[in-house]
């Protein structure tokens, strides 16, 4: 599997066929009054079919479950759909792609290098190992050979090869162009020199050798001294593109990771008594509380889920930073002390910008006993609490991420405390968990496309719902529930994590 997602969509993932654009537009017209006042089209789509996905799962019933179950099913289950999808967290961390059958595939599209050019080798993936020469006629440190401390030059045997890309074009000083053989140690460091004089010889670093500009044929070539042991040489020079079928190649290479949608199951017991009590004192159906409550837990702990997930990635990655809490000799006061953290999630964020070559993080999730540090920059301008920003969960964000339109929890409609907590430095959205490590910040990427992720979370069954069952051995109500999903790991590189210590002083 490759490695990169572009801005442009060189690489896409998709599962299962999410992306039939009939079936999706039969899901949104059929399930509109449902989606109705979703803002993200996004998260309407996922509603959409979702929604689709638990009717078709409703049609499996016997017609006999059906009659006695079916009103009690779509009683709950609809809008528990409505108010837990929209409200989901994953979506804005991660590549949401329902399934619309428990087997599917991530389809992973990308782009790879079809020509070995210069020091870019077939097969390798186009922004993993960037050339900025690929395409022109400039052939940039192509490997000829290998030394072994007695070849290719003084008393040794001469090197005779063939460049891959002819006919070469011969020194000239108006036009930029030269053959420069050179001896290179396996970082990089120039040993010897050898350039072509514009007539076939060489000159610098060589005794011996010829080279046939039209066939690209290198004869008979020495350095001054003997290439030494596991030193490179390479060349460097121009061709010839015109009317010339040795061009440079990019071919598209789509590879299929098959997933399995796995389950979670709970249940849930209550009493009759407990019942009568809540709907008679209160007005609430306990049926109904229960049932919220679990489907919340269950949500809260799929999101929790891909949290872990992507800070284990981050982990592995090795993109990682370290910020001291305490104030220290270099530090003016606690303001200043405070203000480093900035430092450490700058740093993560480039290292993921530049093992990406898409784009820094955008988001951070991360711990109240963290989100109170982060509070303290809110004077400098340096933190936008979400609550100081009113109705603005769409503006003030990250320019990265301003199509994207949040979605409707906050920090009071929140059951588990799990919730967008401010923008931080103009740049990263920052959610707050508060059964999320002490000590840590995760950081990643999530483009305006659903495609633009490292990972991929694939709900097909968001959740079903048993028929409530009344046993007569202890008069007690049953009611059970479960979802099934699938996930995929992509790429690690577009995750990151902070470290902070000294976290109480």
């Amino acid at each position: 599997m490759g490695r990169e997602a572009l801005a442009f969509e060189m690489r896409e993932s998709a599962v299962g066929t999410f992306n039939d654009g009939d079936k999706i537009r039969y899901c949104m017209k059929r399930w509109a009054k449902l989606t109705e006042g979703v803002q993200d089209p996004y998260r309407k789509r996922l509603l959409a079919v979702l929604a689709e996905n638990e009717f078709q799962h409703l049609q499996r019933l016997n017609e006999e479950t059906k009659a006695i179950n079916v009103g009690s099913y779509t009683k709950h289950i609809f809008p528990i759909l409505r108010r837990l999808v929209p409200n989901l967290l994953a979506p804005n961390l991660v590549s949401v792609q329902p399934m619309l059958a428990p087997i599917g595939g991530v389809f992973v599209r990308e782009a790879k290098f079809g020509t070995s050019k210069g020091a870019i080798t077939k097969g390798q993936n186009v922004f993993d190992s960037f050339d900025a020469d690929y395409s022109s006629e400039k052939v940039t440190g192509e490997l000829l050979a290998t030394g072994d401390g007695t070849k290719y030059g003084g008393a040794g045997a001469a090197l005779s090869v063939g460049l891959t890309f002819f006919p070469v074009r011969p020194l000239s000083a108006a036009d930029g162009f030269s053959l420069v053989l050179t001896e290179e140690t396996s970082g990089g460091t120039v040993v010897q020199t050898a350039t072509d004089d514009g007539t076939g010889g060489f000159t610098g670093n060589a005794t011996a050798g010829t080279v046939n500009y039209q066939t690209g044929a290198i004869t008979g070539f020495k350095f001054t001294a003997a290439v030494t042991n596991g030193n490179l040489v390479r060349a460097t020079y121009q061709y010839d593109m015109e009317l010339n079928d040795k061009l440079p190649e990019v071919n598209l290479d789509i590879t299929l990771t098959p997933i399995v949608a796995r389950p979670r199951k709970m249940r849930g017991t209550w009493s009759p008594e407990a019942s009568d009590d809540f709907r008679h004192l209160h007005g609430i159906d306990g049926e109904s509380d229960l049932t919220n409550t679990m489907t919340s837990e269950m949500s809260l702990e799929i999101d929790r889920e891909i949290v872990l997930d992507l800070l284990a990635y981050a982990t592995s990655s090795g993109t990682n930073a370290t910020y001291d809490r305490a104030v220290g000799a270099n530090d003016d006061n606690e303001t200043s002390a405070i203000l480093r953290i900035l430092t450490a999630v700058s740093d993560v964020s480039q290292q993921i910008h530049q093992k990406t070559r898409r784009s820094g993080a955008n988001w951070i999730v991360t711990s109240p006993a963290v989100g109170a540090i982060l509070m303290q920059l809110a004077r400098q301008g340096d933190f936008q609490p979400a609550l100081l920003r009113g109705n603005a969960y769409g503006a003030g964000r990250s320019p990265m991420d301003a199509v994207r339109v949040p979605p409707s929890y906050n920090n009071t409609s929140s059951d588990y405390g799990m919730m967008e907590f401010g923008l931080l430095g103009s740049t990263w959205t920052v959610y707050q968990d508060p059964l999320f490590n002490k000590n840590k910040m995760l950081m990643g990427f999530k483009g305006s496309s659903y495609l633009d992720s490292g990972y991929v979370w694939a709900p097909y069954i968001m959740l079903l719902l048993t028929p409530t069952f009344y046993d007569p051995r202890d008069f007690s109500f049953r009611k059970g529930i479960r979802s099934r999903y699938a996930k995929q790991r992509l790429r690690p590189e577009w995750y990151g994590s902070v470290t902070i210590s000294n976290m109480s002083i």
